[in-house]
């Protein structure tokens, strides 16, 4: 008899059988599978170790697919839905589904806590009483979650449901106000630049503009933290099946923002009005699955960004989407500023 598993969503991960973890993706997926990429791997050469196995961290898109040619081709198929080649893991081969909000609540009940959960706890405790959400709508992912952190790790937090995310970024733009949080500086902010310039290629100066923005990302008590914002599957209102995503090609584009409604959540989405149609396309939504392109510009700004150009159809509609950080080079940024 199959397993039966909580709903698969963004900031989950599941384990393999032969010990790989993988990384949820999204809120869609197909009967029977899990949309999911692979992060970490046993491996001799680890630089992290669990329960006395040493993982090896696979980083990049580019890496993550080479991988699941090599070793698990069988996992990577043409999906007719989402029109595109993914990364589905059949449930029968998940040994673990690891839940932010379980082990969030596991830090709650221990009496003995190291330095990275402690200040996870305190992060958490102090959004949500400021901000009064339950705790059950709240979560922690990342190394935290598969108990693979060091003392260098970073905190990433999951507010669940439309409603609690909203308060809560009210309270992170006021704890950014009160000194509470900071923005990436100095080593820091180089650093992060090195790492994600080399997938979406900005200048520094820009980068810099860019992240002093963001209040989702940054540092709490010396730690680096990412809180990604969900909705709940309610919410989100999508089955596998409801709507067919067809890939049309790579595309630039450039437009001003008339909606930004979603640029906290993940997906964030913002609608565009186009200063030259493509394909007679005269509004597009841009959207993206990558944290770091939450927060990242405003209605009333130009927005400009280089993605896949997806046409989405269902029994209601047809419409168009591009999608930034799928592709290498892909970017998204205030035209304005660049």
């Amino acid at each position: 008899m199959r397993r039966k598993f909580r709903v698969f969503l963004e900031g989950d991960f599941v384990e393999t059988w032969d010990g790989e973890i993988y990384d949820v993706k999204g809120f869609v997926h197909p009967p029977g599978k899990v949309i999911a990429f692979v992060k970490y791997v046993p491996s001799k050469e680890a630089d992290r170790f669990r329960h006395g196995v040493g993982y090896r961290r696979v980083y990049d898109l580019e890496e993550r697919f080479r991988y699941l040619q090599e070793v698990k081709p069988q996992y990577l198929v043409f999906d007719e839905v989402f029109g595109r080649v993914m990364a589905e893991i059949p449930l029968d081969d998940i040994k673990e589904h690891y839940l932010p909000e379980a082990r969030l609540q596991s830090l709650r009940r221990r009496k003995i806590l190291d330095r990275v959960e402690r200040c996870a706890l305190d992060f958490a405790k102090k959004v949500k009483e400021m901000s009064g959400i339950p705790w059950l709508n709240m979560g922690v992912s990342g190394s935290i979650l598969l108990n693979t952190h060091n003392e260098a790790s970073d905190i990433d937090l999951v507010v669940y449901g439309k409603e609690s995310c909203l308060k809560a970024y009210s309270i992170l733009l006021a704890m950014r106000k009160k000194g509470l949080t900071r923005e990436y500086e100095d080593a820091l902010l180089e650093k992060l630049y090195k790492v994600r310039s080399k997938e979406n290629p900005v200048s520094f100066e820009l980068f810099k503009i860019l992240e002093s923005r963001k209040v989702l990302e940054g540092v709490y008590n010396g730690r680096e933290y990412f809180i990604r914002m969900l909705k709940k599957i309610e919410e989100v209102g999508e089955a596998y099946g409801d709507k067919k995503y067809r890939r049309i090609g790579e595309a630039r584009i450039r437009g001003g923002v008339v909606n930004d409604d979603e640029a906290i959540f993940t997906p964030c989405r913002y609608i565009v009005k186009l200063e030259k149609p493509i394909h007679n396309i005269k509004h597009i939504t841009v959207t993206s699955f990558r944290g770091r392109f939450t927060e990242i510009v405003r209605v009333g700004e130009v927005l400009e960004a280089y993605g896949v150009l997806e046409e989405v159809s269902s029994h209601k509609e047809v419409c168009h989407q591009l999608i930034v950080g799928d592709t290498k080079g892909s970017f998204l940024r205030p035209y304005l500023l660049a």
